[in-house]
């Protein structure tokens, strides 16, 4: 069935309309015909299966057949703090991240980001970025939708990670400790992934006398737009989430 997520519809007697884009891709773009069902997700964990009732020109009404739960969500929340990339290159890591399981993406600026976007444009930039979000969730099937926040410095960010039952930093000249899977199924965990030019050295001092320690990911170095993705899976397989 095709998947819906619910914007500001008004449920009455568990009938509701819609209207506007999302009714001209409905009707005009799937040509979804009176009887047939679909699925609409309040972002809150609940899937309403309903069905198509009637249509006029300008709203297409539906009806409430079935609520229940949502199970494409995992236990395990992870918050992924990105440092800004070069370009275009967030939009498709919010993709990857948000089809694969990711709770929160926190967009950080740290000292050798090449992109430092002005407040205007950083503010446009995550309206972008939650668009993204937002249709990678309906894509995926999820019961939520993943959040990017506003940008936030590196300082920040490390203040924010010591609040989380696991955080690390994920750096690729630690050559000793790597990360180790949270033996908890449940819970939140949120790491860091530098940008491009990788982190300063004061930064990860500033982390590890912070108790936020750095690990590596491996032996071979992953692109900024990548490591995220890379390391979701992992962690949602072996905490038996995937």
């Amino acid at each position: 069935m095709q998947r819906f997520f619910f914007d500001d519809e008004k449920i009455d007697l568990n009938r509701f309309s819609v209207s506007g884009e999302k009714y001209n891709h409905i009707i005009r773009s799937l040509r979804i015909s009176v009887g047939e069902k679909v699925v609409f997700c309040d972002g809150n964990f609940y899937d309403y299966e309903c069905e198509l009732v009637s249509y006029d020109t300008e709203h297409a009404y539906f009806e409430i057949q079935k609520k229940y739960v949502n199970c494409t969500e995992p236990e395990l929340r992870i918050t992924v703090f990105q440092c800004l990339p070069k370009g275009d290159k967030m939009d498709e890591m919010v993709k990857r991240c948000v089809q694969f399981g990711v709770h929160t993406i926190v967009p950080v600026l740290s000292r050798r980001c090449v992109s430092r976007p002005e407040h205007k444009s950083s503010v446009k930039k995550i309206e972008r970025l939650n668009k993204i979000a937002r249709a990678s969730a309906m894509q995926s099937m999820r019961g939520y939708i993943p959040q990017v926040s506003e940008i936030i410095g590196f300082e920040q960010a490390v203040e924010q990670m010591k609040g989380f039952q696991n955080s690390f930093i994920c750096y690729e000249n630690e050559m000793n400790n790597y990360f180790k899977i949270p033996d908890q199924k449940n819970g939140d965990i949120a790491f860091l992934i530098g940008p491009e030019g990788g982190l300063d050295n004061s930064e990860v001092e500033y982390a590890v006398n912070n108790d936020v320690p750095c690990v590596s990911l491996g032996k071979r170095i992953l692109r900024t737009e990548d490591a995220a993705s890379f390391l979701i899976p992992i962690l949602l397989y072996n905490t038996k989430n995937l």
